[in-house]
């Protein structure tokens, strides 16, 4: 496995590196790939490869910054839809579940998404 395909396994089974499941007598990085052994022997002892991926997770960082990832108003769209579905499940199976604080929360996201897609967009720089 290469190191640069664990950075969005830190959160994963490999992060119980951190308690000592290695055979390392020391607590090791966030990821087993990301221990001192490994760095010694194939990821750069100089942490090159640590710095080029925190590189592109900034640059990206940078990217997603200045452009339009989600429209928020279609997002409230499907959020609505979504808890129709669930109302209809909850009447077949014949239960009784308070929902008017969820379809409250959903259309106040709703509203505000509106309102943030009003404001101007930064011009991308790409």
């Amino acid at each position: 496995m290469n190191n640069d395909l664990v950075t969005c396994l830190q959160a994963s089974v490999l992060s119980g590196t951190l308690f000592g499941l290695t055979y390392a007598s020391y607590v090791t990085y966030h990821i087993s790939m990301g221990s001192l052994h490994y760095t010694e022997t194939q990821g750069g002892l100089h942490y090159a490869s640590y710095a080029s991926m925190a590189k592109l997770w900034g640059l990206q960082g940078l990217r997603l910054a200045n452009d339009v990832v989600i429209d928020f108003s279609s997002y409230a769209i499907l959020m609505q839809q979504g808890p129709k579905q669930l109302v209809e499940f909850i009447a077949s199976a014949e239960l009784e579940v308070e929902l008017s604080k969820l379809f409250a929360a959903i259309g106040k996201f709703g509203v505000n998404a509106d309102a943030f897609q009003v404001f101007p967009s930064v011009p991308s720089t790409s």
